[in-house]
């Protein structure tokens, strides 16, 4: 696999973040390391389980997560993106893309990957606030 962008920085904004207690985000805790919290601007969605982003640099809303520096980058993109099903070996079942975008780190921008979502969000629950793990939290 060529990677034509290099880019040790993983953002997560869902499942994946370290208050989950899932196998593939105790894989991604346990070979990685966590920077702390981050954001973007953009819009959330409830996909029935899971969350889904659609960043947007104009949206209001800000979507609260994690950055993570990942190690043996092209190994961890590589597992993620089929869990995320994101890999070209999908192709019409894609729920995401993986993109580079700024997140806001620290007071600064930082470069990173997400899993940005891809199909219609027409009958989709937006998340107002932005916070995948504050909305499950209130839901329970």
């Amino acid at each position: 696999m060529i990677m034509l962008q290099t880019c040790d920085k993983l953002f997560v904004y869902g499942t994946l973040m370290s208050a989950f207690v899932n196998s593939m985000s105790g894989r991604l805790n346990a070979g990685n390391r966590l920077l702390g919290p981050a954001s973007l601007n953009g819009h959330l969605y409830d996909l029935n389980g899971y969350p889904g982003v659609i960043h947007d640099p104009c949206s209001e809303t800000r979507i609260h997560g994690e950055l993570y520096e990942i190690f043996e980058a092209e190994e961890t993109l590589l597992w993620l993106d089929r869990y995320e099903v994101a890999s070209p070996e999908f192709n019409l079942m894609n729920e995401y893309q993986r993109i580079l975008i700024p997140v806001n780190f620290r007071d600064q921008k930082i470069n990173a990957w997400m899993y940005h979502y891809i199909k219609s969000t027409k009958n989709l629950i937006r998340i107002p606030s932005g916070n995948y793990l504050e909305y499950v939290t209130c839901k329970m």
